[in-house]
């Protein structure tokens, strides 16, 4: 399994526990979830900030490559 996907397939499980966690907390009257949702957010953000920092650098794009010479016959341009 590659990065990438390892990344995108364990971003739900870790956003579920994430809110379960904040749930938690609501639940024990520690902190209201009005105030942690964004908690969700910066997980979200570091998942994301992980999957990029972890794929492969994209080569740059050049100008398209030039289309060959056309083919004449005789083996000779004229």
């Amino acid at each position: 399994m590659n990065t990438d996907s390892y990344f995108r397939s364990i971003r739900g499980p870790v956003m579920l526990m994430t809110l379960g966690i904040l749930m938690m907390f609501d639940h024990a009257d520690s902190f209201p979830i009005g105030n942690t949702w964004p908690v969700l957010v910066v997980v979200f953000g570091l998942l994301v900030l992980a999957e990029r920092l972890t794929q492969p650098a994209r080569p740059p794009m050049g100008p398209p490559p030039q289309p060959p010479a056309p083919f004449t016959p005789g083996g000779f341009e004229s």
